[in-house]
């Protein structure tokens, strides 16, 4: 969503950064940081939430795998030894699915954790052999790493949900609704935010400081 944003900016400046799901929170809540973007769920006591869509995941294999080059394959069928996944504090929510989709397929991999929450380094991880890598589909869809192949996993219902989420009355709201209001608008099959009020028409650039947890 924030990639498609780009094209198509709201008229406010945004100021992005990127950092664990907690802290950000807690940096919300501090009045630090205008709008978080987490995976839920997460504890958002007090705070508005806008969901911007749900995806499914994919797997990331090594080209060699015999798995590699299907369209598709069920979790279970793959049944890998090893998963890697970024650090759990870092997103808190989809390391818990992650998790979660390894129970319900009857699995107990070992998760094997990154030093740093970076999609980048899961693939140089799998294309070293150290396991694979369930990734969402938006973040695999914006790398591409030799030696790596990604495999949509079978499923009926979509393993990761995410949200804007937002302090109401803050310093400058109607900027913060506008920009929470695009993220809404270009996520693929997100609903229109039902905590922003009105339609704004008319805007004066003012500044945005959201953050994203990976």
């Amino acid at each position: 969503a924030m990639r498609m944003l780009g094209t198509r900016p709201p008229r406010v400046q945004i100021s992005l950064e990127t950092g664990p799901a907690l802290r950000l929170i807690d940096q919300l809540r501090a009045h630090q940081l205008d709008a978080v973007i987490v995976g839920l769920p997460v504890a958002t006591s007090g705070l508005r939430v806008t969901p911007t869509g749900a995806e499914h995941a994919v797997v990331a294999l090594p080209a060699g795998h015999p798995q590699a080059t299907a369209p598709s394959i069920a979790l279970e069928r793959l049944a890998p030894d090893r998963v890697i996944v970024a650090p759990r504090d870092s997103n808190p929510a989809f390391h818990a699915a992650v998790v979660a989709m390894c129970r319900d397929a009857g699995l107990s991999p070992v998760l094997v954790e990154l030093a740093e929450a970076r999609t980048e380094h899961a693939l140089l991880a799998v294309a070293a052999g150290g396991g694979v890598a369930l990734l969402s589909a938006s973040a695999a869809a914006r790398h591409v790493m030799p030696g790596v192949r990604l495999v949509e996993l079978e499923a009926t219902e979509p393993a990761f949900e995410s949200a804007v989420l937002t302090r109401p009355g803050g310093s400058d709201e109607l900027a913060t609704s506008r920009f929470v209001r695009a993220v809404a608008h270009v996520s693929r099959d997100a609903p229109e935010p039902r905590s922003c009020a009105g339609r704004v028409r008319e805007l004066r650039p003012r500044r945005v400081h959201a953050a994203i947890a990976p």
